[in-house]
């Protein structure tokens, strides 16, 4: 018995200092080196850790980078395409062990991405080589968009949190551009057949929106399954909230929307529009109803749209293919525009003594044709 206790003892001491040896035993540089040649070999760019790079093993795995970069595509306007301050990665030793795909902590901080789109319209996210030949039925569901997971395949993310730095995108076909920074999420994912759940804020065009995103069960979304959505979006200029579905890979959408602010000159404002009104025109609105967006159709119905004191109710369709043809039945209610029509010019002084009545002139009608050509663009039964 004090035989079989020394031995427990032996290897619980050797189990101990090989974890303390380990972080000294295992050259860090050159695992760095062969992840970083092995993406280039894949992606064909290159990965870049310029900073200083720490790996401990206890009380799990775990790996701290900084100074991080991912290059760009070669026609690209910049030359990385992702870059971060630093990136922490613990992991559990019993799903290594266990050979399970699980994080426990996963930490972005200050990162920048850019996702951009030549001039050709080659987008830089486009990073893996395309394959010359495939099996009939991968062929087959690459040719229909899909991806199907391995059987038994899963991961789990314990925390993933993403902290400061700006995400850019730029269109080099029409050069749009739009941005979103500051960022302040974390996103919970206990597996791809469970919820997965993002909330947090992020700065847009120097304005603070708070988000709660729910995706019901992720891997149906990335086999291209139909998967249940629930989007808030919060700011000071407006609220959002979508409760449906999302079918076909984005091509059909389908559930209830709610919009509303306090003020539509303020959103107005925000986007750099003047908006000249009256102080009790343009300010709080509302709309709501059951959407449903397949192809190239919009339908609209147990619609409700508020604007101060004005309310409508109906519901509307809306096709957007080759000619526009709008259908809707809308109830309007009681009318009251005149918040919304300019001020009554002033009326002129009265002369000081009456004028002498002239020779009566003919009225002239102007007959300068009206341009109703726009009309042609669509069809519209209202």
């Amino acid at each position: 018995m004090n035989r079989f206790v020394k031995v427990i003892g032996g290897v619980v001491v050797v189990a101990v200092g090989a974890v303390v040896a380990a972080p000294f035993l295992i050259p860090t540089d050159t695992i760095i080196q062969q992840v970083s040649e092995q993406v280039e070999n894949t992606t064909g760019r290159k990965l870049t850790i310029a900073g200083e790079s720490q790996l401990t093993v206890f009380p799990s795995l775990s790996i701290e980078l900084n100074d991080v970069a991912f290059a760009n595509m070669a026609s690209g306007s910049a030359e990385n395409m992702v870059s971060m301050e630093q990136l922490a990665v613990h992991i559990p030793w019993l799903s290594l062990l266990s050979g399970e795909a699980k994080l426990e902590r996963f930490v972005i901080r200050n990162p920048n991405i850019l996702l951009e789109t030549d001039k050709q319209g080659k987008a830089n996210w486009q990073i893996m080589p395309t394959t010359a030949a495939a099996p009939t039925a991968q062929a087959n569901e690459a040719a229909a968009g899909t991806v199907k997971l391995p059987k038994g395949f899963d991961v789990s993310l314990g925390e993933v949190a993403i902290y400061g730095g700006q995400l850019t995108y730029l269109d080099g076909v029409t050069g749009a551009k739009q941005q979103v920074s500051n960022f302040e999420l974390i996103v919970a994912l206990p597996s791809l057949f469970k919820p997965l759940d993002v909330k947090g804020g992020l700065t847009y065009q120097q304005q603070r929106f708070e988000l709660n995103t729910q995706v019901d069960t992720p891997a149906k979304a990335i086999e291209g399954q139909t998967f249940n959505v629930k989007q808030t979006l919060a700011s000071a200029l407006l609220d959002l909230e979508f409760n449906g579905a999302i079918a076909q890979q984005g091509k059909d959408i389908k559930g209830s929307l709610k919009l509303a602010g306090d003020s539509v000159k303020a959103i107005t404002q925000w986007q750099g529009i003047d908006l000249k009104a009256k102080d009790n025109a343009f300010n709080q609105f509302s709309v709501s109803g059951d959407m449903h967006l397949a192809g190239e159709t919009f339908k609209l119905s147990a619609f409700e749209a508020k604007l101060d004191a004005l309310a409508i109710k109906g519901q509307s369709q809306i096709d957007l293919g080759t000619r526009l043809n709008v259908m809707a039945d809308i109830d309007l209610g009681m009318l009251d525009l005149n918040p919304y029509l300019p001020e009554s010019p002033e009326k002129p002084a009265e002369p000081a003594k009456p004028a002498e009545p002239g020779e009566p002139q003919p009225i002239v009608w102007d007959d300068t044709p009206i341009d109703l050509s726009g009309l042609n663009a669509l069809d519209a039964d209202i």
